[in-house]
């Protein structure tokens, strides 16, 4: 069985995951990621000669039904707004700390 991830944020960290997550982890297939900025995950998506969709706003990969696990890589700021997106959604979701920037 093949777990479906969406990536959300791909700058340093979420390269490095999404290349873990393919090249890695067995049984895992990334159908889709996400960045704020136009053309950086895509552009990160042709470096490791992958393919997925690739959104411009992390709510289209929370609702995107061939997503069932959210990983947000995103900056430290938006954790907690597209975790919370992501599990009143229903999705799986691991996400780099912090998940918010207090308490």
């Amino acid at each position: 069985m093949t777990t479906k991830v969406g990536v959300i944020g791909m700058g340093f960290i979420g390269a490095d995951h999404l290349e873990r997550l393919t090249k890695t982890i067995a049984n895992v297939e990334v159908t889709a990621v996400c960045d704020i900025v136009p053309g950086k995950a895509q552009k990160v998506l042709d470096e490791q000669g992958l393919k997925a969709k690739d959104y411009a706003d992390y709510h289209d990969v929370i609702n995107d039904p061939n997503v069932e696990v959210i990983v947000c890589t995103a900056s430290n700021e938006a954790h907690y707004e597209i975790v919370m997106a992501a599990l009143k959604a229903g999705k799986f979701t691991f996400c780099e700390k912090p998940l918010a920037l207090d308490a």
